[in-house]
């Protein structure tokens, strides 16, 4: 059964919201319930016995995700998918989902995926959260922690909005883009992941205000023909560099005129402190495209910088 509606006076195909209990069998209810239905999850846990399909515009809204926790399904796949519409916008609030080690965690191919104050936990063996084009994904107040893949990942055509999002002690990355993906991100923390905290390979990142920490290997990785602006990070005790550049790519730094694309690197006001490795470190030449050549983003003393300082001298027109 869908469960009870706020007005019992209402017809089921209308009411809303739905209040369910533990007792109901959550997939069945979602697979009921109709296109902008409203479906509230009292305290409690509902243990999934298989994939939970989202296909059409909803929202499920729990007590807070320390009162409302789902269990994803012992067997293989997603815990839950959701392939909506264009234009269909699927809401989870306010919930925690546990992970099992046999599934994909969640996976979203169509529409777009709004999560807020959700929590998303457990060693599932693919990561926490996966986005692949043409779906969306919007998050806020959301934590991502302790997977056996990366926390979130988002493939070609995906596109992501995060908003105070935590990822954390996964094996892979936090955050890993690529293909032509695009994410913009707010106060995103990235701590204590495996293979490092950000990995842009392809895609386009725009980053401000967040904090990379603890991270194995790096902080934050650039791949190939990505575009990354990293601006007013915290990046401090990775276990390698702090920002590790890879490719023959441009590096812009405050002042420089013209808009950073892909690919590129725009590095503003970070502080990088305290990690095993270089702050910055560059893997290949990069051309640096920048108008105080006295705060270059890279290491004193270092290759680059002298590089980037000769460059200087030998640059013609006003930026000389």
């Amino acid at each position: 059964a869908l469960g009870t509606p706020a007005d019992p006076g209402l017809a089921p195909a209308l009411a809303g919201p739905w209040r369910l209990t533990p007792a109901d069998h959550l997939v069945a209810a979602i697979a009921q319930a109709p296109a902008g239905a409203e479906i509230a999850l009292p305290a409690g846990t509902w243990r999934l016995t298989a994939p939970l399909r989202l296909e059409r515009p909803v929202t499920l809204t729990g007590a807070g995700p320390g009162l409302t926790r789902l269990i994803g399904p012992e067997a293989g796949g997603a815990t839950v998918i959701v392939d909506a519409g264009p234009g269909d916008r699927v809401a989870i609030h306010d919930l925690a989902i546990a992970l099992t080690p046999a599934t994909e965690g969640v996976r979203v191919t169509g529409g777009t995926l709004a999560l807020q104050g959700v929590h998303l936990a457990g060693p599932a063996r693919t990561g926490a959260l996966r986005v692949e084009g043409p779906g969306q994904l919007e998050a806020r107040a959301c934590e991502l922690t302790g997977t056996a893949g990366s926390g979130l990942r988002l493939l070609a055509g995906a596109r992501a909005t995060l908003t105070d999002v935590v990822l954390a002690g996964h094996a892979g990355f936090g955050l890993f883009a690529s293909g032509d993906a695009e994410v913009e991100a707010t106060g995103l923390i990235a701590r204590g992941n495996g293979r490092g905290g950000i990995a842009v390979d392809g895609a386009k990142a725009t980053l401000a205000g967040g904090r990379l920490t603890a991270n194995g290997r790096r902080g934050v990785v650039v791949w190939a023909q990505g575009a990354c602006s990293l601006r007013d990070h915290q990046v401090d005790g990775n276990f390698g560099p702090g920002i590790e550049i890879i490719s023959s790519l441009c590096v812009r730094g405050p002042g420089a005129a013209g808009e950073w694309g892909s690919p590129g690197v725009q590095l503003v006001a970070n502080r990088c402190n305290g990690n095993r490795g270089p702050g910055i470190l560059v893997g290949e030449r990069v051309r640096l495209i920048h108008a105080d050549y006295t705060a270059i983003p890279l290491p004193d003393h270092s290759v680059d910088y002298a590089y980037a300082i000769e460059s200087a001298c030998h640059a013609s027109g006003p930026d000389k």
